[in-house]
């Protein structure tokens, strides 16, 4: 028998009634990633690699944590990565989301929030596409190449800058939202603008 601690976040109850909690073995002096790492067990789980990370907003304290130490347990093929290397040897890992249709690139922001259940994963585009799934048009985007005038949206922060903005050439690529300075600015402005209101951000000038 061991005593552990719980930790709720902002929702102690998913969708099915099941408890959301993060469990500590022993109490957290900090949030560290040191005091993570060493004490809580869902972190532990995903660092040998017995766990797989699942995002459910607005749960995501430790979303991006976690999301690191999967990574780590996959590159030393810890726990069952072990397996999916033997399996895929080492390639670029697709993942799909069999209620939308939709296949990602493993490092996209929506591929990390499908629930395990709806989850398929791919050895390759070709074979994604043949078992009738379509390319996710965020990961998949190819990028451009602005000219002056254009706009470069960071669906990140919901500001938009010009092509030459000092902050626009930081912006990660698969953050980026390119507004042609045409007739079609105005309509891909206001899709931007929907963008920021799902993720409850503000769509605003870049000020530079």
């Amino acid at each position: 028998r061991k005593n552990v601690w719980i930790e709720l976040d902002v929702q102690k109850l998913d969708s099915y009634g099941r408890v959301l909690a993060y469990v500590w073995l022993a109490p957290p002096s900090s949030d560290s990633e040191n005091e993570i790492r060493e004490k809580m067990f869902n972190a532990k789980l995903l660092l040998k690699g017995y766990a797989q990370v699942i995002t459910i907003p607005p749960n995501v304290k430790y979303a991006e944590l976690f999301i690191k130490f999967q990574r780590e347990a996959r590159e030393r093929g810890e726990g069952f990565w072990d397996y999916v290397a033997s399996k895929w040897g080492g390639k670029e890992i697709y993942i799909g989301n069999k209620r939308t249709g939709v296949f990602h690139r493993e490092d996209c922001e929506f591929a990390k929030k499908i629930a395990l259940y709806n989850r398929v994963e791919f050895s390759s585009i070709e074979e994604a596409i043949e078992a009738g799934f379509r390319k996710c048009k965020i990961c998949f985007s190819e990028p451009i190449s602005p000219n002056q005038n254009d706009y470069i949206g960071n669906k990140r922060s919901g500001i938009f800058h010009r092509a030459d903005c000092r902050y626009a050439i930081q912006i990660a690529e698969h953050n980026k939202v390119y507004l042609k300075a045409e007739k079609k600015l105005l309509m891909q402005v206001i899709g931007l603008a929907k963008y920021a209101s799902r993720k409850n951000i503000f769509l605003s000038f870049c000020k530079q």
